[in-house]
């Protein structure tokens, strides 16, 4: 993500993500990290805050001081990485300047 036009000062990411086969303490994770050494990670795990084989839409909003490139990610935190997956339908970025 990178802007010419400006600073960010927050922005938000949502996924409409399916999870397969996941265990009851892997995670789904959100990640940032800009060029002014800010970052940042979110994570929801499977059983507490959602079930495997439903889509659901995550998100979360970043606060974010004078930012203006970041990278963004997302990834599954699994002890059994054979057989997890993650299956993702769409993303959406927001930010602000």
């Amino acid at each position: 993500l990178y802007s010419d036009s400006g600073e960010y000062h927050f922005f938000k990411m949502s996924a409409i993500v399916r999870a397969t086969q996941m265990a009851g303490d892997d995670d789904i994770c959100f990640s940032f990290s800009a060029n002014n050494e800010q970052s940042g990670k979110k994570c929801w795990t499977v059983d507490q805050q959602f079930v495997n084989d439903e889509w659901i839409t995550l998100s979360y909003t970043y606060d974010v001081a004078s930012v203006d490139e970041m990278e963004i990610g997302i990834s599954i935190e699994v002890a059994d990485e054979t057989e997890a997956g993650l299956l993702i339908d769409s993303i959406k970025i927001e930010a602000e300047n």
